[in-house]
């Protein structure tokens, strides 16, 4: 059983196993076709847990923003409860001591000691998402430009906008037309119209939880189904320019 916290909180999959200890860190390298889905707090985990595939797909809650890794000192980052659970998360194992949380910092460097494949930033569609998925690729850009550049840090963006159209009563919630942004909103809804399409509804989400659970599967967590972008160091430094990370 997962016990839900404050603290962040991680959900093993069963291809990589449990955050072990550094005594016995178990697997040390990245593991074919595997991810670590990344989310704000508990409500996005518990319900991106009703429909991952536990075989290959983790999840790390992160209860709250991390610090700005670009701008944080070192006592700083080695004492951030949320820094600390992503470096154990993503090396598979938990360190005995300052020097070994140092030495965690160094091994993430190199994208081969992380034990996921893909890295997905699955953050809530609104702005305190779009800021949280902003100091993720801080912390990436920070400790990891390896991964970036290799193409394995992704984003996934939730819908923001749900189009619930006529007579869609019976059909399943995967098939609604979605939007990820208002500009995109507004283009289907102009489509509906100039198609004589009326009587629908627009559902404004702002939370991975609001997603009806087909919903969410098929378009934030399904790798056949969803949209991803893979991120490029140009594109995360763009991110950060433009919010300030």
């Amino acid at each position: 059983m997962i016990a839900y916290g404050r603290q962040p909180t991680h959900y093993p999959c069963e291809a990589v196993g449990s955050v072990g200890s550094a005594a016995s860190p178990g697997i040390r390298t990245t593991v074919a076709g595997t991810e670590c889905l990344i989310v704000e707090g508990d409500s996005a985990a518990k319900s991106v847990d009703q429909v991952r595939d536990d075989r290959f797909q983790s999840i790390l809650a992160l209860q709250g923003k991390p610090l700005n890794a670009l701008k944080a000192g070192r006592e700083a980052v080695s004492k951030n409860e949320v820094f600390t659970r992503i470096f154990e998360t993503l090396l598979g194992f938990r360190p005995a001591d300052s020097q070994g949380a140092n030495d965690a910092r160094a091994k993430l460097a190199s994208s081969q000691q992380c034990v996921y494949e893909r890295i997905i930033l699955l953050m809530d569609p609104d702005a305190d998402g779009i800021h949280c998925g902003v100091l993720m690729m801080a912390f990436f850009r920070k400790f990891s430009p390896d991964l970036i550049r290799s193409g394995r840090v992704h984003v996934v963006r939730p819908p923001m906008f749900v189009f619930r159209l006529p007579g869609d009563a019976e059909r399943d919630p995967s098939q609604w037309p979605v939007a990820s942004s208002p500009e995109h909103a507004d283009a289907i809804e102009d489509a509906l119209r100039k198609h004589g399409v009326t009587g629908f509804q627009k559902i404004r989400h702002r939370g991975l939880g609001s997603l009806d659970t087909p919903l969410l599967r098929n378009t934030c967590v399904d790798p056949e189904s969803r949209r991803q972008s893979s991120l490029t160091i140009e594109e995360v430094d763009s991110a950060i320019a433009m919010f300030g990370g």
